[in-house]
């Protein structure tokens, strides 16, 4: 999403900010115990962010402010915006209603 935002607006400062250093590739979880046995080879790279003018900043977003249209973060930063747009990601759930019987090899 952020690198189809800078093509298509590429005047615009755009600027990622995300809690963790590193970020793997979602579909490729599924193999890294089977093929590629390590977990930093899962990785998307940061160079993508940076070849499409993407500031990337490593924090954790503590608030907003939305009458002042502001996102401050945990080192105490505060940075303004004109349009925010807020990706949470997912997490998994784990169907309740369907029967499972967690093994050694089945994992949740």
């Amino acid at each position: 999403m952020r690198i189809n935002l800078q093509n298509r607006y590429n005047s615009r400062d755009i600027t990622l900010i995300r809690d963790t250093e590193k970020v793997m590739v979602p579909c490729g979880i599924p193999y890294i115990y089977g093929t590629l046995r390590d977990t930093n080879k899962n990785v998307i790279p940061d160079a993508m962010l940076s070849d499409s003018n993407i500031n990337l900043i490593i924090d954790h977003v503590t608030s907003i402010n939305r009458e002042a249209k502001t996102v401050t973060t945990e080192s105490g930063e505060v940075y303004s915006y004109k349009k925010l747009i807020i990706a949470t990601g997912s997490l998994p759930i784990i169907p309740i209603f369907i029967p499972i019987m967690i093994s050694k090899t089945c994992y949740l």
